[in-house]
């Protein structure tokens, strides 16, 4: 199943549920209240996630994400993008990192929006198989 078929609907059954304890969030790439995107590793692997439904009723409260299969292309673009965005933002959206992050360049956030904001916000996953989803 493709991320742009999940959205807003109930995962599959055969579509794998993960648990908190078989993934590791590895940086949040998109916050809006809580992490819309990001990347996330199991076992040795990185897959980006994403936020696909939300409910905020009293009783059934949720927020749903994919976990969506990267190519080796994109997963390295990923990297490179968050590379910049250490390097002129900072690391405040890193949750567990795996590499020592590039050295800090102060004042030059407007820098890392110019070079990527039109990649962030082209959603390039939408075509790519979704692998698992999860639930916080």
């Amino acid at each position: 199943m493709k991320l742009k078929e999940l959205r807003n609907t109930r995962p599959p059954k055969a579509l794998k549920k993960y648990s908190q304890d078989e993934y590791q969030v590895i940086w949040i790439g998109d916050y809006w209240d809580a992490p819309m995107t990001g990347i996330l590793q199991i076992a040795t692997q990185f897959f980006w996630f994403e936020l696909i439904k939300e409910n905020w009723t009293q009783d059934d409260w949720f927020r749903r994400y994919a976990i969506v299969e990267l190519s080796a292309e994109q997963l390295e673009r990923e990297w490179q993008v968050h590379e910049d965005f250490q390097r002129y933002v900072g690391i405040h959206w890193d949750v567990n990192m795996v590499k020592p992050p590039p050295v800090f360049v102060a004042n030059q956030q407007d820098t890392f929006y110019e070079t990527h904001q039109a990649y962030i916000n082209s959603n390039p996953f939408e075509n790519n198989e979704v692998v698992g989803w999860f639930e916080r």
